[in-house]
Order: structure tokens, then sequence, then C-alpha cells
């Protein structure tokens, strides 16, 4: 449904990929988003899931992309999870690049990680003030990902043999 007026348009249960090279790095679905057409900005709000081909899943309750050199914003009620069960990450704001190779969370975040069997490692860092505001760094297909606080700490995951390297 277009608003020629304002030159937006309404999308209904829009579904789509984002490629690199012929090859679909990211896929999403949602119940609602617009178009603006002088912008090219999408926003994609209720039930939207992003899925990345490394089994990486986020869902918010809006995503803003500007366009094709812009990264994607995802606010309120983040979750980013991989499909494995490895990891938990829920926050207030993501930025996820541009080229789909990366995100960083922050904000009031929440992180569980998982070893092999399911059973959450003694490594959860939840934090509740913005000035004490935790980013956390990953790399799409790479097997680790850094938590960096703002108080100069840095801890590294290990994805792929699920265990904290530092």
């Amino acid at each position: 449904q277009m608003d020629s007026e304002n030159r937006v348009a309404v999308l209904y249960n829009p579904v789509g990929n984002f490629y690199d090279e012929n090859n679909v790095v990211m896929s999403f679905k949602s119940d609602k988003g617009t178009y603006e057409e002088e912008t090219k900005k999408i926003t994609l709000y209720e039930n939207t899931l992003i899925v990345y081909k490394d089994g990486t899943n986020v869902t918010a309750n809006k995503f803003i992309w500007a366009g094709k050199d812009e990264d994607i914003v995802a606010q309120n009620d983040v979750v980013i999870s991989r499909a494995d069960g490895a990891f938990v990450i829920k926050g207030q704001e993501a930025i996820l690049s541009n080229n789909m190779t990366h995100f960083t969370i922050k904000d009031k975040t929440e992180s569980r990680v998982y070893d092999a069997d399911g059973v959450k490692l003694k490594w959860r860092r939840r934090n509740e003030k913005v000035k004490e505001e935790i980013r956390i760094f990953f790399v799409f297909g790479k097997e680790w990902f850094i938590f960096r606080c703002k108080n100069g700490t840095n801890r590294i995951f290990d994805i792929k043999n699920r265990r904290k390297i530092w």
C-alpha cells in the first residue's frame, strides 16, 4: 500500500534476502514495515526476525535500515542467539554491520553462554546502569566473540569449543 503524498509504502508480511556475490548472507521476515521511497529507508516492526547464514538469529521490536551503505539498527527488546544454542544476548539496541560481518550490542545487556552440553557457563554479565555499558562485538562466521566492557576489560568466548578463552 503506497501513500503517494508522503511517498511511503506500507509493507505487510515482507520477506527478503541480502546477498554478497550472489550468495544469501541474511534473510528477514516481519509482519509489518515501511519503505520510504525518497530516502530508501526500510523500517520493519512487529514479529521481525533476521537470520544470518551462520545460524545467528536476531529479533527486535524494530529494525531500521537506511540504505545500502548504512548499518542496520535493531531497537527495543533485541535478542541475538545462535541456532546451535551457543549463546543468547539481550539488549535494547544493536548495530548490525551493513556488510553483514559483525554486530555490536550495547546498553543494558544480558549475556548467557553455554558449553557443548548446553550447561550455562558461570559467566553472565548483567548491566542495569547505562553508565556501565557493555558492548559485545561478534564477527559472523568466526568462532569467537568479544565482550568489551566500558571499564576497559575484555572477555573472549570461543563459540566452536564453547569455552571462555580470556
